[in-house]
């Protein structure tokens, strides 16, 4: 019995060692004399290093710590803005089936448009526009199908901009009339599924006037665009796990999430519906019960000349715990749920490279502290001399760890004694199996 329970132990130390292997990427780095690097951290690599950034490590060839320096990504994004382009209005003709015909004549100075705006003091409409271009004999047809709308009773139910090409025309018909059948049954559907009374009353229900249209203003604009001053990038990793659960009585549904990175700035989420709006309210969950973090409103529009959304809840970050979101459905059927990813900061690591150092790595030390390394002041001011090298990753070596998992610290001392327990535990192993097998033999 005392050699099968040897035997026993000796097996589970063989395993767990050999489980014990880290997990690292060897870093690939344009090195021709002593300078400072910057390693840009992905989502995959982060989460296979156990997602959490402070416990990262940069390992020389000697198996030594690299001090770095760990900032949140910037980066400059482009950016649109809009050119106005001043016309001249030549003709407004009324038809008697409530539509709108409008001739405009740009200015010898306007830029060539990209757009136009439709203004109008109506708070309840849907019409249907199309824009013309004269060539000095005949009108062509630059937007066919153009779709304008508001519902005063439903924030953010409303577009008034609409986006041709122009060419190189310089005059132009703008008709506006009643909303095809098609587009007047959308409109309705999404005014229910985004009345934030609950209702869908016909007191509620969008416009349709047999009287002209009531435009204040027509204006050509021209879309430039620029790049913006660097902000803060951002990364979106999937969760871990994701629990969907029904509430009908409640009309709710709630999704509880497990974070894979953090800190957790907040979180993104991803349906199959393309037009929808919910209320959202998400809580950490804790020991102590729920803490609320934000109560928000996300939508998604998408319709004919027109789309944008708002997805994303962020809230106070958060280091630990799980994520419960209640979606406030209504009388309306829940939505479709693809993906729901929290939002993390992009890490850039910036450390000094030399040659004697070579070959270096990144790996993990995951549940220990982030290390005080006291070089910030002199990496800054190596950024303002000339920009770092950037470093990159080469391909995963081991299996991932998972989130929270205590790994023996990186250091070639560690993984030369790793090696002999290795070897020993083998050897007591076999010791073990071959006495095993020779005492039951020597009794007969």
């Amino acid at each position: 019995m005392l050699r099968i329970t040897r035997l026993f132990f000796a097996t589970c130390l063989l395993s767990w060692l050999l489980s014990a292997a880290e997990c690292e990427y060897m870093l690939d780095i344009p090195l021709q004399q002593p300078s400072l690097a910057a390693l840009e951290i992905p989502a995959a690599v982060l989460i296979s290093l156990g997602g959490r950034p402070e416990t990262l490590r940069i390992m020389d060839g000697q198996d030594q710590a690299v001090p770095w320096l760990r900032e949140q990504l910037h980066t400059s994004r482009i950016e649109f803005g809009l050119n106005s382009c001043p016309s001249q209005q030549q003709l407004v003709k009324e038809g008697t089936d409530g539509s709108l015909e409008m001739h405009f004549l740009l200015q010898d100075e306007a830029l060539q448009p990209t757009g136009l705006s439709i203004q109008t003091s109506l708070q309840d409409f849907e019409q249907q526009v199309q824009i013309y271009g004269w060539d000095g004999q005949q009108w062509h047809i630059l937007l066919q199908d153009g779709l304008i709308f508001a519902s005063h009773r439903t924030t953010g139910l409303k577009n008034i901009d609409l986006e041709f090409d122009s060419a190189k025309f310089r005059k132009f018909k703008v008709l506006v009339s009643r909303a095809s059948l098609e587009h007047h049954l959308l409109l309705r559907s999404i005014q229910r599924s985004w009345d934030e009374t609950a209702q869908s009353s016909a007191s509620g229900q969008l416009q349709a006037p047999t009287q002209p249209f009531k435009i204040d203003a027509v204006r050509f604009w021209q879309r430039f665009s620029y790049d913006s001053a660097a902000r803060p990038c951002w990364l979106y990793p999937e969760s871990a796990e994701m629990q969907i659960e029904s509430e009908p009585k409640k009309h709710q549904t709630v999704i509880t999430l497990q974070p894979q990175c953090y800190p957790v700035y907040g979180v993104k989420v991803q349906c199959q519906e393309k037009n929808f709006s919910r209320q959202v309210r998400v809580c950490q969950l804790t020991v102590n019960g729920e803490i609320i973090l934000a109560q928000e409103k996300i939508w998604a529009l998408d319709l004919p000349g027109l789309k944008k959304d708002s997805l994303e809840i962020r809230f106070p970050p958060i280091q630990d715990g799980k994520l419960q979101i209640y979606f406030q459905d209504g009388d309306i059927p829940a939505l479709h749920y693809q993906c729901i990813s929290t939002i993390t900061p992009a890490w850039v690591l910036y450390f000094f490279v030399s040659a004697d150092g070579l070959p270096f790595r990144l790996t993990a030390a995951p549940e220990e502290k982030e290390p005080e390394y006291d070089n910030a002041e002199t990496i800054r001011q190596a950024q303002m001399q000339s920009p770092p090298v950037k470093a990159l990753l080469l391909a995963r070596q081991e299996k991932p760890l998972p989130l929270g998992y205590a790994a023996l610290p990186a250091s070639g001392q560690t993984r030369r004694w790793l090696l002999l327990a290795v070897l020993f535990s083998t050897a007591a192993l076999v010791y073990s199996i071959i006495m095993a097998t020779r005492k039951p033999a020597a009794r007969e």
